[in-house]
């Protein structure tokens, strides 16, 4: 009897041993995997706040640097597992955050849990904190806000070839600013340019569970900034520093990045007030916008989110008149304005 009992084991043993050879378990992969994603964004300065000039193709020359922000709860960052900036400067390479983080780890779950990945720009403290539905931004005509709808990624995904893809999209506006006098009249008749502004929505919400995008807020007045210089990103007024008038035209001199509006063949889009040392109350200028990429150039009648607009301001003794043109960011028209 003891002699069959041991039998009925082996066999029991042995059937075991035969069930389980299909089975392959994998050692689990406890070594820390470093949060890596990443990115591409649409053609449209390198600056925190100035427009970035950059797109996919040119991140190896204008880097791009975000803050990337995730979670373990699809569309809901009010709890969040890391938060921190991440230096994009390579087409479709995976890149991992800088460090220290503002706060969180740089490492995925061990677990092999997946993370949900938003990005915004700029980095920093421009976007406030997110809570369980949406983040959001004030803006003052010199940010450029951009958002990456959300991406998600676990720890086997590390490589360049299935990292997960930050798709960067401008959000707001770029109208750049070029600028001429007439004649030696106009500058006579005007004097320096001692303020450029127009009346612009000011806060950007985002919803990462839908990937929403709007644009409210109050009425805020938007200056225009120099460009380039000693004086880039300061406002045209501010600090005394005022744009002298000259025959030749002065191209780019100035931008301002701006709540977008829905163009309207019929009506002025945006209205700048300009002021100068001879006209300290200012006028007010229409601008509507042309649609340059027509074979015949017409009214633009689309979105201005992410688009980006030349406008010529030429002074004449008498008016300004203004022409506006879109150069990309993704190039959409502007306008010429002559002003008398």
């Amino acid at each position: 009897m003891k002699k069959s009992l041991f039998l009925l084991s082996l066999v029991f043993l042995l059937g075991a041993c035969s069930s389980d050879e299909n089975t392959i378990i994998e050692p689990e992969n406890t070594d820390p995997v470093e949060i890596m994603l990443s990115a591409k964004s649409l053609s449209i300065g390198v600056e925190t706040k100035a427009p970035y000039e950059g797109s996919t193709s040119t991140l190896d020359e204008t880097p791009l640097t975000a803050r990337v922000i995730s979670s373990k709860t699809s569309g809901n960052y009010s709890t969040i597992y890391s938060d921190g900036s991440i230096t994009f400067n390579a087409a479709a390479t995976a890149t991992a955050y800088s460090t220290p983080l503002t706060s969180g780890t740089a490492y995925y779950p061990a677990n092999g849990d997946s993370l949900y990945l938003i990005g915004v720009y700029p980095a920093g403290t421009a976007w406030g904190t997110p809570n369980a539905t949406s983040i959001a931004a004030t803006f003052t005509g010199k940010e450029d806000l951009m958002y990456a709808a959300q991406a998600s990624g676990h720890k086997n995904l590390v490589t360049n070839a299935n990292a997960p893809v930050l798709a960067f999209n401008h959000l707001l506006t770029l109208l750049n600013l070029s600028i001429i006098a007439e004649d030696a009249a106009a500058i006579s008749a005007w004097g320096a340019i001692t303020s450029i502004t127009l009346s612009s929505t000011n806060l950007a919400t985002v919803t990462p569970s839908t990937g929403g995008i709007a644009i409210t807020g109050e009425n805020a007045t938007m200056p225009f900034y120099f460009r380039t210089g000693e004086n880039a990103d300061v406002a045209i007024g501010a600090d005394d520093k005022t744009i002298t008038l000259s025959e030749s035209l002065d191209e780019n001199i100035a931008y301002s990045i701006v709540g977008p509006v829905n163009a309207n063949i019929s009506t002025t889009d945006y209205l700048l007030t300009i002021k100068s040392a001879n006209n300290t109350t200012g006028i007010n200028v229409p601008i509507q916008l042309m649609d340059n990429n027509q074979p015949t150039p017409a009214p633009y009648a689309l979105t201005t989110e992410g688009k980006s607009f030349d406008i010529k301001l030429t002074f004449k003794a008498t008016q300004i008149v203004a022409t506006a043109t879109v150069e990309a960011w993704t190039e959409s028209g502007g306008a010429d304005i002559d002003i008398k």
